[in-house]
């Protein structure tokens, strides 16, 4: 059976994590803006496309894009904290995953992920319910966010050697 354990990121995994969200949000600004993948700019300070008020306006979409891409981060987060209760993972495992907070912080922010099995006293596992594992089918059987997420993994992660 295959275990997936966590590396700590190195400065070439966070450049490469940025550039890639760089790349996304600029994409999703272009795409609320109604431009076509071959359509200018190619990005917020394409001068051979935008002047100075096309580059402002270039700009504050590609923040827009930025915010909500934050937004469904935590939506994500939320959810996969569900489910990784539902798995059985302690508070303190998911405070370690959410930047080393604490088990407390972690049932403070999302209290009910995280409880305390009858017959187990003070044990920090979760009950089964079906909130979060129920939202992760729909989201593979949708084709764009299937695509687009093997698409971006196949683009930005290393290979398992670790290769570029």
């Amino acid at each position: 059976m295959f275990t997936m354990t966590r590396r700590i990121p190195t400065d070439h995994d966070r450049i490469r994590l940025r550039e890639a969200l760089r790349e996304v949000s600029w994409q999703y600004a272009r795409l609320l803006s109604g431009l076509d993948a071959g359509d200018p700019p190619r990005s917020p300070f394409d001068d051979t496309a935008l002047d100075a008020d096309g580059q402002r306006a270039a700009v504050v979409a590609h923040l827009a894009a930025l915010h909500d891409l934050k937004q469904m981060a935590e939506e994500l987060i939320e959810l996969t904290v569900t489910v990784a209760g539902e798995t059985g993972a302690a508070a303190p495992e998911l405070g370690g995953a959410l930047g080393g907070v604490s088990g407390s912080a972690v049932r403070k922010r999302f209290p009910g992920a995280v409880v305390s099995r009858p017959g187990r006293p003070g044990a920090d596992r979760a009950s089964w319910t079906d909130t979060g594992r129920d939202a992760w089918p729909g989201l593979a059987d949708d084709p764009v966010t299937a695509f687009s997420a093997d698409q971006f993994v196949q683009r930005y992660a290393p290979d398992r050697n670790g290769e570029e």
